[in-house]
C-alpha cells in the first residue's frame, strides 16, 4: 500500500497554476487608422489592455415534461453574444482614445448624427467611401499555457525560459488562443475626471465580432 503524502507534498505535486496575468491582447485595426498603427504603438495597445473576459457560449435548452418528470433538452439555437469588453489604461496624449474613436466612426459619430449601417464610410468628414470589409479589424488573445521557471541551463545546451518580453509568442503552439475576426468597435467609454483622486485614466471599449475560434474549436 503506497505511503500517504503530506498535504504540503500533495499541493506541490499538483503542479503550477494557470495565472490570470500571463496573457497578451493583440489588436489589428482596419487599414487607414493612423493613430497607434506602427509596431511600437501596437505593443502599447497590448501593454495598456487591463484585462479580457472571453464571451461564454452554451446551447439553449427547453423543458420536456411527462407525468411527474421534467428533463431539459438541447435547443437548435446557441446562446452566444458576439461581443466582449476590454478596459484600457490611457496614455497621456490620449492617442489610444482617439484611435478607438477613429475606428468607431465606421458605425457612428454622435456629434454629426451619423450611423453607418453598412460600414461603408472610411472618412465621415471627407466623404471617402471604402468597402465594407475595411471597417473590420481582428483581436487575438494568447494566454501562457506552460510552466515558467527561472532561466537555467538544462545541461543539453538549451534553457528553460523565465518570464520575459517574449514569453508569449507566435511560436508557442501550446498557448491558449482566442481569435476574433470581422471585429468592429461598438462603444467607446468616456474618460472620467475628478479632483478627489489621481489614478491612471481608463476607458472600456466594447467590440463586436463575426467569426471566431477559441481553444475548444482548436480541438477539432
Amino acid at each position: 500500500m503506497p505511503a500517504s503524502k503530506s498535504p504540503v507534498t500533495a499541493l506541490f505535486g499538483a503542479g503550477a497554476d494557470a495565472m490570470t496575468n500571463l496573457y497578451d491582447v493583440r489588436i489589428t485595426p482596419p487599414t487607414g487608422i493612423t493613430e497607434f498603427s506602427d509596431e511600437a504603438s501596437a505593443d502599447a495597445l497590448t501593454v495598456r489592455a487591463k484585462g479580457f473576459n472571453p464571451p461564454e457560449a452554451s446551447a439553449g435548452v427547453y423543458e420536456n415534461k411527462y407525468k411527474t418528470a421534467t428533463i431539459e433538452r438541447v435547443k437548435s439555437t446557441m446562446d452566444f453574444k458576439r461581443e466582449f469588453d476590454v478596459e484600457f489604461r490611457l496614455d497621456a496624449p490620449y492617442d489610444l482614445y482617439k484611435f478607438f474613436q477613429r475606428w468607431k466612426q465606421f458605425t457612428n459619430v454622435a456629434s454629426t448624427g451619423y450611423v453607418g449601417t453598412g460600414f461603408g464610410s472610411r472618412d465621415v468628414i471627407g466623404g471617402d467611401v471604402a468597402n465594407n470589409g475595411e471597417a473590420f479589424g481582428s483581436v487575438e488573445v494568447r494566454a501562457l499555457a506552460r510552466n515558467t521557471y527561472g532561466s537555467q541551463d538544462t545541461g543539453d545546451g538549451t534553457t528553460i525560459p523565465g518570464l520575459g518580453p517574449n514569453t508569449i509568442s507566435d511560436a508557442d503552439a501550446a498557448d491558449m488562443i482566442w481569435q476574433y475576426s470581422q471585429v468592429w468597435v461598438h462603444k467607446v467609454g468616456e474618460p472620467k475626471f475628478t479632483t478627489e483622486d489621481g489614478q491612471a485614466q481608463t476607458i472600456k471599449v466594447t467590440f463586436k465580432f463575426g467569426e471566431m475560434i477559441d481553444p475548444q474549436g482548436r480541438l477539432f
